[in-house]
């Protein structure tokens, strides 16, 4: 008869499930079970199939998990501590960032409608002209970089650019430089008035008279520009070309490889001093012209009233012969500004 193997007590490991004979009684009101002994006797056990019948060896004791109500317990135990002192802004707090958001919001209110009315960064006004200094296209150099000349060239070219700043500071003492300078003054006053008036909803005549003065300023300022063109444009070559970026070395080292002898003149030197002058002022004076009298309907509609035009129409015809091929200037003025 054949016989049964044999295997060690190690080999075979029948695993059973307690059951729990405690009735649902018996247990407390937490749920746990009562400590008293069970009437029915102590546990049964239940024998487990076997998996896919086949005999296993645990190879290391099974220890159970923790039991997920009891880990939750102790997690929300440790965590809730740190939840309510951390991260809370107290009432004094709150008040004081209110405070400060309440402030800022009022000075940035506070600063545009200043502007409005005031006009306190002086955008409607234009402001003062920019030279074109560090402007050029690549051959400037930015302040407080000295320019380093790295062939004869840039020597005459630099050497050209410092006679012409001299003579720029002394043109601004001249008479003819003040003449412009008033006249340039009473254009911005009256222009920011006119601005000042249609902003804050004038009436129709109040405005209408505001444009006709900005108009007279802006004849005048074109006019007295003129005349301190003409007066340092006299001795000086007529074939003569200006630089008109006196800050781009590339430019003043073309006039230079053009015609050397002729940045050595005098009346080269005044001329170009007076033009680099104009053309900071000039670009400010022509954006009234083209951008209000030409395109906004209101001026343009003062500029053709036979109502106004008494207004600037002197100042008019003194700027339209100024700008001739050959200029006429009155008589008194060229007096006026003769040093």
């Amino acid at each position: 008869m054949p016989q049964a193997p044999r295997y060690d007590d190690d080999d075979v490991v029948e695993e059973y499930d307690v059951l729990e004979t405690t009735p649902s009684s018996a247990k407390s009101p937490s749920g746990k079970s009562s400590s008293k002994p069970s009437a029915q006797g102590g546990p049964v056990l239940r024998k487990q199939p076997s998996q896919q019948g086949a005999a296993r060896r645990p190879s290391a004791p099974v220890r159970p998990g923790p039991d997920p109500q009891s880990e939750g317990e102790a997690q929300y135990a440790e965590e809730a501590p740190a939840q309510g002192g951390r991260n809370q802004i107290s009432a004094r707090n709150a008040k004081m960032i209110w405070a400060i958001c309440i402030g800022i919001t009022v000075l940035g209110l506070g600063a545009v409608v200043g502007d409005i009315a005031f006009d306190i960064f002086g955008r409607r006004a234009g402001g003062l002209p920019v030279s074109n200094a560090n402007s050029g296209k690549g051959g400037g150099t930015p302040k407080g970089t000295p320019e380093r000349p790295k062939n004869p060239d840039e020597v005459k070219a630099l050497e050209f650019k410092g006679l012409v700043q001299n003579e720029m500071q002394r043109i601004r003492q001249k008479k003819v430089y003040k003449f412009f300078e008033q006249a340039y003054a009473r254009f911005r006053e009256a222009r920011t008035n006119a601005f000042d008036k249609k902003a804050s909803g004038e009436g129709k005549d109040t405005r209408d008279a505001a444009w006709a003065e900005a108009i007279k300023g802006y004849y005048e300022a074109t006019y007295a520009l003129r005349l301190l063109e003409w007066t340092y444009k006299q001795g000086a070559d007529e074939d003569f070309m200006t630089a008109a970026k006196l800050d781009d070395l590339e430019e003043l080292v073309g006039l230079v490889k053009s015609n050397a002898s002729a940045l050595k003149k005098e009346a080269n030197i005044r001329y170009q001093a007076a033009y680099t002058i104009i053309s900071a002022y000039a670009r400010d004076i022509k954006d009234f012209r083209s951008g209000w009298i030409s395109k906004d309907v209101e001026v343009n509609n003062v500029y053709a009233s036979d109502k106004y035009k008494p207004v600037f129409v002197d100042a008019k015809l003194k700027c339209e012969k100024a700008e001739q091929m050959s200029p006429e200037f009155d008589p008194k003025d060229i007096e006026a500004v003769k040093e």
